[in-house]
């Protein structure tokens, strides 16, 4: 039988967290696989679900969290897939997701990590295509990570050096493609995304502050690992079917974020509002 490790990394979001828990327990009894839960909680109080609990005033992001879990799991064999959550996300609107993930992975074995896609739709470029089961892609949103077994004990997972996220699914989904794999959206699974838990709350950064430091540190990194043209070799690795912009298009959104902010704030909500804010990666 399939078995799956859930690891869900949060922080001061118990209800979010144990809605989840539910949901992907109820989801389980349509599906033949076996999964378990390893929860790990960068927040203030302890909680009866709790896997780890590891809290530090010093602010980690959910990546941090989601690596102490994964590396908590001694025998990476044990596991065929390894499923990273965020905390507020719902499966509500589609209570098959799971069992769609584990469906499209069985049936195409070069996917490597496959993610659901957001609804109601988002501006993440490249997250839809008509009339597709799945579709292959340059990086997905880093919000419910499905990843397959061989990928994790060869290529590993995201680096918790990127404390503020801004680009290391970037650099993660990448090496999985140049690793052999495919990264790919489930067009058919879907998430709720309620956003909001990763900055403003108690011992986190400002929405300001985050976003600052998050494009600070991955223009940098970025540049100083692989060079100016960074955006162009990764573009390299990716097959007619995916997007080659995809990667140049974050390099740019990087590169311009304080203007962006600055034209969105009149419009708020809405479509432009969505394509605005597309640029800043929020």
């Amino acid at each position: 039988m399939t078995k799956i490790a859930t690891i869900i990394a949060y922080r001061n979001t118990p209800d979010m967290v144990e809605s989840q828990i539910i949901q992907i327990e109820k989801m389980l009894e349509r599906v033949d696989a076996e999964n378990d839960f390893v929860i790990v909680n960068m927040g203030v109080e302890k909680h009866y679900f709790d896997t780890i609990h590891i809290y530090e005033k010093e602010f980690k992001g959910k990546l941090y969290g989601h690596w102490i879990g994964l590396k908590s799991i001694k025998d990476k064999d044990k596991y065929d897939y390894y499923w990273f959550n965020h905390p507020d996300i719902s499966f509500a609107v589609d209570m098959n997701c799971l069992p769609k993930l584990v469906r499209v992975m069985r049936e195409v074995n070069r996917i490597g990590l496959l993610s659901p896609v957001q609804n109601p739709p988002h501006w993440f470029p490249d997250m839809y295509r008509k009339n597709r089961i799945w579709h292959p892609v340059g990086v997905c949103n880093y919000l419910s990570y499905f990843i397959r077994k061989d990928v994790i004990k060869k290529v590993g997972f995201m680096s918790p050096e990127f404390k503020y996220v801004r680009g290391a699914p970037i650099e993660y989904c990448y090496k999985i493609w140049k690793a052999g794999w495919m990264v790919a959206y489930c067009d058919i699974a879907k998430i709720f995304h309620f956003g909001g838990t990763t900055y403003g709350g108690k011992d986190t950064p400002s929405r300001e502050e985050y976003l600052r430091k998050a494009v600070e540190f991955a223009r940098k990194y970025f540049e100083d690992k692989y060079g100016k043209d960074w955006d162009k070799e990764f573009a390299k690795v990716l097959p007619d079917d995916a997007w080659r912009g995809i990667y140049t298009f974050h390099k740019r959104g990087w590169e311009n974020w304080k203007l962006a902010r600055i034209l969105r704030k009149p419009f708020r909500r809405g479509i432009l509002a969505r394509v605005i804010g597309g640029i800043i990666w929020q």
